[in-house]
């Protein structure tokens, strides 16, 4: 009878400490949510006047939209022409990319 090795994975080791310290540390705050398709965000992530890249996928995993802009505090995103329902948006600096679940009504 031959033994079988079962092999163990540590996430912090597969992840990397630095990796996780930096999604932990920082968060994204989306308002008006739900909202009739005009959000603003802001995060301590960004800098001013850092290019950042939006996009938004619906709940299949679609992407639905994408746009640049110059991140400033309350930056705006323009969504009123989504079909209401659930979606994810992820939000792409120079080093870090935050998601949030924004819902259009």
């Amino acid at each position: 009878m031959k033994e079988a090795t079962i092999a163990r994975f540590d996430i912090q080791t597969i992840l990397g400490i630095s990796e996780q310290d930096i999604a932990n540390e920082f968060t994204i705050q989306v308002f008006p949510n739900p909202s009739d398709g005009e959000l603003m965000f802001t995060s301590e992530a960004f800098t001013l006047g850092e290019v950042v890249q939006v996009s938004v996928f619906d709940v299949c995993g679609r992407q639905i939209s994408q746009s640049s802009l110059v991140y400033r505090p309350r930056s705006t995103i323009h969504l009123a022409d989504v079909a209401k329902g659930q979606y994810l948006l992820k939000i792409e600096g120079e080093n870090i990319s935050l998601s949030a679940l924004i819902q259009i009504q």
